[in-house]
């Protein structure tokens, strides 16, 4: 997550910046056969939560270099995920809050942050040093809600820069998403107009220094 965002957490708070991080990954495909990638930096993620379904978080990553190894060296170890912890469903996706007003009854949101990255290649080597941001990061923000009778969506969305947030789990396990931005005019869903999409694009704000804060719950 620290390399997606191209941020470090300082304690409980994690904030998309300009600090890169970057990664190994090891596949094991036999007893002695591997493939080990180095240099990995995540270049996307999304989030993705629907009602009545799992949560969905993916990643894409760009490698350095990939080498077929028979053994790894060095200790390695692997401890397993609690399930119970860290696998989410819709109905555990709290507090989806825009401009501070929690009125709305959402069936869907995704948050996707993308950063293009350019390889720096170099003479006399068949892989690249490493991997150099190339543009500006992209936060998009898609929030799906039910048509209320009596709100006023041009109060609530107001084109301007706003804060809109949402968590995913409880304290001791689960994150709280942040994003500044700007919302789109609401549209419709569907043609009995019971649904309506809004997107948020991520603008930097200078309080907090950034479009995009992840927060440990705790």
């Amino acid at each position: 997550m620290e390399g997606a965002v191209s941020g470090k957490y300082a304690g409980n708070v994690l904030k998309a910046g300009q600090t890169d991080s970057s990664f190994s990954h090891i596949s094991q495909l036999t007893n002695n056969e591997f493939k080990v990638s180095t240099g990995c930096v995540p270049t996307n993620f999304t989030l993705t939560a629907t009602a009545a379904e799992a949560v969905t978080l993916s990643f894409d990553f760009s490698g350095a270099k990939q080498v077929d190894e028979s053994a790894i060296t060095g200790t390695h170890t692997a401890t397993p995920v609690d399930d119970a912890a860290y696998e989410f469903l819709g109905h555990e996706v709290l507090n989806v809050t825009v401009g501070g007003s929690t009125a709305l009854k959402f069936t869907e949101l995704e948050l996707s942050v993308e950063q293009s990255r350019t390889p720096r290649n170099v003479l006399s080597s068949d892989a690249p040093v490493g991997f150099a941001a190339s543009g500006a990061r992209a936060v998009t923000y898609n929030l799906t809600f039910y048509r209320e009778t009596g709100v006023d969506y041009a109060a609530l969305f107001t084109g301007d820069k706003q804060e809109f947030s949402f968590d995913l789990g409880i304290a001791g396990y689960g994150r709280r998403f942040t994003v500044y931005g700007q919302a789109s005019i609401p549209e419709d869903v569907t043609e009995d107009d019971m649904l309506i999409s809004v997107v948020v694009t991520g603008a930097y704000d200078s309080t907090e220094g950034t479009a995009l804060v992840i927060e440990k719950l705790v």
